[in-house]
């Protein structure tokens, strides 16, 4: 066969199931909020593992007229915005907990979802934790969230540059209408094989070719059953070598770099708390990553707590804390919680290893 094909196995990522159930509050609702409430503030260390780069739309050219692409700044100062460091967090969060639905990519395969889990949070009345903690916006309503992640700056300037490969688009080697399989209706269905598909029962997923999809869809008819296989994390053991194609200079902060910043939050409970806490990975249980180049092994950084600062002093009403508490917090989610979600957090912990287990050569 002359066409190169896209394999589950050769790809750069791994998913972690969404936990079937859907856990809403109504956050004005006392009764349904712990006595015991949290607020206050976190001052956090990031270390640069491997080179990162979070671009802010600026570019400069070398003495060739080369591009490079230039890292975010605020004010002179080099900076992770909080922006950056909230989503990586959140997507870690919800891995872990019972949240509301992830984004699909077309209405028509809402189906793929779990039933009792397959609608995002819109109202501001009923969320699950992860929008309780880090906001939500729909089309009538939106909410900020008890969490709030400052800027990230780098004091001193240590920088490094990268010539990357441009990265390919999750969604291509899309299946269209075919003599074998004539049910798909929408290109933008994006490609089932590795995102959707459930057609057989036993088929390998790993190594299934476009041909086995196209059978085995066809087998199952046009009522077959599908399931989104999870949340989308991009594997430390599965990183891409970086090939000889054409590659543009990046800008990016240098390992050993140091970057301090702070969050604050208000009125969380102790088990929200803990999901912060563990999702921030202050007890060094994964390995984040931020930023550009994530499928080539960029983007790694380490994030320690500095000082925890209670608002008691201000609000009596609050529970008082120290920096050993918070730390305490992130070990007990992950071994004082329900199966389900240990489960979710030993997957997490396994895709997102500190050690490196492997590299693979993209396939595309």
């Amino acid at each position: 066969m002359s066409e190169k094909q896209t394999f589950l196995k050769d790809k750069p990522y791994e998913f972690i199931p969404l936990l079937e159930q859907s856990e809403q509050i109504d956050y004005n609702e006392p009764s349904v909020r712990e006595k015991c409430i949290y607020s206050g503030r976190l001052k956090l260390k990031i270390t640069v593992m491997s080179p990162v780069h979070i671009g802010g739309g600026l570019q400069d050219y070398d003495n060739h007229g080369s591009v490079i692409k230039k890292q975010m700044r605020r004010n002179g100062k080099v900076i992770i915005p909080g922006s950056s460091l909230k989503g990586a967090v959140r997507s870690a969060a919800e891995a872990v907990s019972y949240s509301c639905a992830v984004k699909i990519p077309d209405k028509i395969l809402e189906s793929v979802l779990p039933k009792k889990n397959n609608r995002p949070c819109t109202s501001i009345h009923h969320l699950c934790k992860t929008c309780y903690i880090f906001g939500m916006m729909s089309r009538a309503e939106s909410y900020r969230g008890r969490v709030q992640f400052g800027e990230f700056v780098l004091e001193s300037e240590n920088l490094v540059t990268e010539n990357i490969p441009a990265l390919k688009s999750p969604f291509q080697n899309y299946p269209r209408k075919h003599d074998k399989f004539p049910y798909s209706k929408k290109s933008s269905y994006g490609n089932e094989r590795l995102y959707y598909c459930r057609a057989c029962e036993t088929g390998d997923c790993e190594s299934c070719t476009k041909e086995n999809y196209y059978q085995n869809m066809a087998l199952a008819g046009p009522n077959r059953e599908m399931a989104f296989r999870g949340r989308k994390f991009y594997s430390t053991g599965k990183e891409l070598a970086l090939d000889s194609g054409e590659k543009t200079c990046y800008e990016m902060i240098a390992p050993g770099s140091v970057l301090e910043g702070e969050i604050t939050f208000q009125n969380l409970s102790k088990e929200e708390g803990q999901l912060l806490a563990y999702a921030l990975d202050l007890g060094h249980f994964f390995c984040m990553k931020l930023g550009y180049g994530k499928p080539l092994g960029y983007g790694k950084v380490r994030i320690d707590l500095e000082s925890a600062e209670s608002m008691r002093a201000r609000y009596p009403a609050v529970a008082d804390f120290d920096k050993e508490l918070i730390k305490r917090w992130a070990q007990e989610y992950r071994t004082e919680n329900t199966d389900p979600i240990k489960s979710a957090v030993n997957e997490l912990e396994r895709i997102m290893s500190h050690e490196k287990r492997a590299n693979i050569a993209d396939s595309n």
